[in-house]
């Protein structure tokens, strides 16, 4: 006999996390019907496992493209250096690091006016916070810096819709009337 438990179980639909999935998890409690066996528990926990890599793994292939979308229209962008783009980009790829004016300054070989100069500019322009700790200066990415990104970039250009190049005939003299 099956409990009044397995029933509703077995009969009523099951809401799922994931979405508002419905389905009723007829294997899962088949795993308390059946002497206790743990076959269906193991399958449907595996099937759960399966799910989640492949959400996972979308989320993944997502942010990978966002972020080398997010590469491209920065090196695209305009009056930036080579510094402070390859800080944009680890920014872009770990967004809770933060950057010191020293370190900036040994990692790139350059003076400690100039890292200044390359942070502070970015802050001037929206791409870096600074926050004093003590004497010193630390600099984190904004959660939205490949969106300020972006509006720094303006508007992706569309493709040309005609593709023959314009020509100018006004230099060219037309012919004279009457003469045909």
């Amino acid at each position: 006999m099956i409990s009044g438990l397995a029933r509703r179980l077995l009969v009523s639909p099951w809401r799922s996390g994931d979405g508002g999935k419905t389905w009723p998890p007829v294997r899962y409690a088949e795993a308390f019907l059946d002497d206790n066996d743990l076959t269906y528990f193991i399958l449907h926990q595996a099937g759960v496992i399966r799910e989640a890599v492949e959400t996972l793994r979308a989320y993944v292939l997502r942010k990978t493209a966002e972020l080398r979308t997010a590469e491209k229209r920065l090196h695209g962008l305009g009056g930036l250096n080579h510094r402070q783009q390859a800080l944009l980009t680890h920014a872009l790829r770990e967004p809770a690091t933060r950057y010191l004016i020293v370190a900036h300054q040994r990692s790139h070989n350059v003076t400690h006016q100039t890292a200044r100069d390359d942070l502070f500019d970015l802050v001037q322009r929206g791409l870096l916070i600074v926050q004093r700790e003590g004497r010193r200066y630390v600099f984190v990415a904004p959660t939205d810096l490949g969106q300020k990104l972006e509006q720094l970039a303006g508007p992706k250009p569309s493709p040309p819709t005609d593709r023959t190049l314009p020509l100018r005939l006004s230099s060219v003299p037309e012919p004279p009337a009457g003469n045909a």
